[in-house]
């Protein structure tokens, strides 16, 4: 509640963190159904976005996106346009997209990649905030903000805050990904709130909707003044 009073945005990121994909359509509209009514019912605030866990909406389970739809979400950021062994759509559109579904539509904001060559590469949140100089991330958002004119999802888990937290055993693997940069991630944040302007989801969500109606009626306008 405090945190909704305080102007921030709140969103949904599932009830029981399962991966979309190994869900069922119907495990999955009630997993969403109930945390959207819990988040609503304490925050007092209509729940209009939604994050899948660890990006688990992919091409296997875009069945998803109608689900949302039919729920009342108004945008979504799961999608995240690269190549991984878990999770990822390299065919995906870098930036905002509208999907369609026959229970409605809404805006997909992709997780941020830059385009190298015909790589694509992931930056601006999580491991690779945590992993990655600091210098690469800001380069990458100025290049993204500047060069491609589109704003950039920056996301932050707040146990990556936690430098003290405590160690669960697992795998090396799961480890070094877990908690190698831990200490550093306090200042990348820092930083990050320095050197850029953030607004919350929602917010860029409407102003991209409203950018793109202006282009559709300045060509449609276009369109029907041209002259042969």
């Amino acid at each position: 509640m405090r945190i909704a009073d305080s102007g921030h945005e709140i969103a949904c990121h599932s009830l029981r963190h399962r991966l979309v994909y190994e869900m069922t359509p119907a495990e999955f509209r009630e997993d969403s159904r109930v945390a959207k009514s819990l988040l609503e019912d304490i925050s007092g605030k209509t729940i209009c976005g939604y994050r899948a866990p660890s990006f688990s909406i992919t091409k296997e389970s875009w069945w998803a996106f109608e689900i949302l739809c039919e729920l009342g979400f108004s945008y979504d950021s799961s999608v995240f346009p690269v190549k991984h062994p878990n999770y990822g759509m390299i065919e995906a559109s870098r930036f905002p997209f509208v999907v369609n579904s026959s229970s409605g539509s809404l805006v997909e904001f992709p997780l941020p990649t830059l385009q190298l060559g015909r790589r694509r590469a992931p930056l601006g949140g999580g491991a690779y905030l945590r992993l990655l100089p600091y210098a690469y991330t800001r380069w990458g958002i100025r290049h993204i903000n500047d060069r491609e004119l589109s704003p950039v999802c920056v996301y932050l888990h707040p146990w990556e805050l936690d430098a003290d937290q405590p160690r669960m055993r697992a795998s090396l693997s799961a480890r070094l990904r877990h908690y190698l940069g831990l200490r550093r991630t306090e200042s990348k944040f820092r930083n990050l709130l320095r050197d850029f302007e953030f607004c919350t989801l929602e917010v860029l969500v409407e102003e991209w909707r409203e950018a793109e109606g202006r282009e559709a009626s300045r060509l449609q306008l276009s369109s029907t003044t041209a002259r042969p």
